[in-house]
């Protein structure tokens, strides 16, 4: 599995957990406690596939001014 699949997966299921949590919310089903902890958890992964983009684009232009 590449590196940007799994970086965009942790982004992706980050938001769908955020989005999961909003969702839950608003039909009435779970409490403010359950939807901050899925806003965390969710959060956190969005945080953690953002970083591992950042530094995949990072990487990738500074390859780019080696061969340039």
């Amino acid at each position: 599995m590449s590196k940007i699949f799994a970086a965009r997966m942790f982004f992706f299921v980050g938001l769908g957990v955020v989005i999961g949590g909003i969702i839950a919310k608003l039909i009435g089903y779970g409490s403010a406690e359950t939807t901050a902890i899925l806003s965390a958890v969710g959060a956190a992964l969005m945080i953690v596939g953002g970083v591992q983009i950042a530094e995949i684009i990072r990487q990738g232009a500074n390859r780019y001014d080696d061969y340039h």
